[in-house]
C-alpha cells in the first residue's frame, strides 16, 4: 500500500500499543494509591473507637476517684487543665531566632530573607 500524504505522522500499531502500555501502569498506579487511602481510612476509623474505649475508661477512673473521696471533682479539673496546659507549653514548637542584618532586630528565621547583607527581616527586605 502506498503511503498517501494525508495518513503522515498517523499514529501507528506501536504507538497505540505504548499508550496501552502506559494506561495500564497508571490504572495499576491508581489502585494502589486507592488502597493506601482506604487503608488509612479503615486507620483513621480504629484510631477513633480506640479513643472512644479510652475516654470511657478514663471517665470511669476519675469518676470513681471521685466517688471514693481520693479527690475532689474541682481538685482533679484544676489538676488535668494544669497538666494540659503544661504538656501544650512544652510541644510548642520553638521557633528558631536570628538577628536581621540590616536593623539587628531578632526575628524568627522563618520569617526572614536572604540579601545580599545575609538573613534579613521582612522590613528591610522590603524596603
Amino acid at each position: 500500500m502506498s503511503r498517501r500524504p494525508w495518513f503522515a505522522g498517523a499514529p501507528t500499531r506501536a504507538d497505540f500499543n505504548q499508550l496501552a502500555d502506559r494506561l495500564d501502569w497508571a490504572d495499576e498506579a491508581e489502585t494502589g494509591v486507592s488502597s493506601n487511602v482506604r487503608k488509612l481510612y479503615e486507620l483513621d476509623r480504629e484510631q477513633e473507637r480506640e479513643i472512644a474505649r479510652l475516654r470511657m475508661v478514663v471517665e470511669e477512673l476519675t469518676g470513681l476517684l471521685v466517688t471514693a473521696g481520693v479527690i475532689t471533682e474541682d481538685a482533679l479539673i484544676t489538676r488535668l487543665e494544669a497538666r494540659r496546659a503544661a504538656v501544650s507549653k512544652s510541644r510548642a514548637p520553638s521557633r528558631p531566632m536570628v538577628n536581621c542584618a540590616s536593623c539587628t532586630t531578632a526575628v524568627p528565621q522563618s520569617d526572614t530573607y536572604f540579601s545580599d547583607l545575609g538573613e534579613v527581616c521582612s522590613l528591610c527586605f522590603s524596603g
